[in-house]
């Protein structure tokens, strides 16, 4: 039986003309469902309530940081966000709770020794998703669904390599 399989990206943001995290969701949209988020607190939470993230087997969740010199795996989700940096509506939070009342942190439920497996390139496991939106978007999928996984990746990445890799992981 076919894997029910999510993977998401997000679109450019900030000064980043090139998000790779959109480019792989798009190369990986006739093998999985896929969705690229907007890089928009109020425009994730909206497309979050419009789906079944519980009826998935499985979600990897892309998205740049481009301090970052190799893939991230990213093990936990922070109830918090705090950036000075602007959404792409213009939004900023700082030091607000994703979810009032929530746990403080989530860990995720997905054998990341699996990923390890398929992964050509440089990677790390981190503790640290950061407190933008890609932790916001891990933060609230963990909360629906905990077989999820947050991939940071670098800026120079390998789009056609790393979903190649990823198409591996569900054969």
């Amino acid at each position: 039986m076919k894997k029910n399989i999510l993977i998401t990206g997000f679109t450019p943001f900030l000064d980043h003309k090139i998000n790779p995290s959109q480019e792989i969701a798009n190369l990986l949209k006739d093998s999985f469902s896929t969705i690229v988020f907007e890089v928009s607190y109020e425009k994730v939470t909206h497309k979050l309530l419009q789906l079944d993230l519980e009826s998935y087997d499985a979600i990897i969740l892309l998205g740049l940081s481009s301090n970052r010199n190799k893939i991230s795996i990213e093990k936990f989700a922070y109830n918090l966000i705090d950036v000075a940096k602007p959404d792409n509506d213009n939004i900023i939070k700082q030091n607000e709770p994703i979810l009032v009342g929530g746990r403080p942190k989530i860990s995720t439920e997905f054998n990341l020794g699996e990923i390890t497996k398929v992964l050509e390139e440089e990677w790390q496991y981190s503790d640290d998703p950061g407190r933008y939106l890609c932790n916001f978007l891990f933060y609230k999928v963990l909360n629906r669904n905990r077989n999820s996984v947050f991939i940071h990746l670098p800026k120079n990445c390998d789009s056609y390599r790393l979903s190649e890799n990823i198409k591996k992981l569900f054969s």
